[in-house]
């Protein structure tokens, strides 16, 4: 589970990140901790999945392996 601080930190903005993958993670992730859900694998997961961007960051493999 990632800490909301860290999430909120203006530290970290979208535009920090190089790849757009991980830029669509952590929009996913700010959208978990704008509703105070814990952001782990499952929520983030799902998050992916309900906006229709889990492919596009590269499906299951590799940032979600058991």
């Amino acid at each position: 589970e990632i800490s909301l601080g860290l999430v909120g930190s203006e530290m970290c903005i979208r535009d920090s990140f190089y790849s757009q993958a991980n830029s669509t993670i952590y929009d996913c992730m700010r959208t978990i901790a704008s509703r105070s859900q814990p952001i782990d694998q499952v929520t983030l997961r799902a998050e992916l999945v309900h906006q229709q961007k889990l492919q596009a960051i590269g499906g299951d493999e590799p940032r979600f392996r058991d």
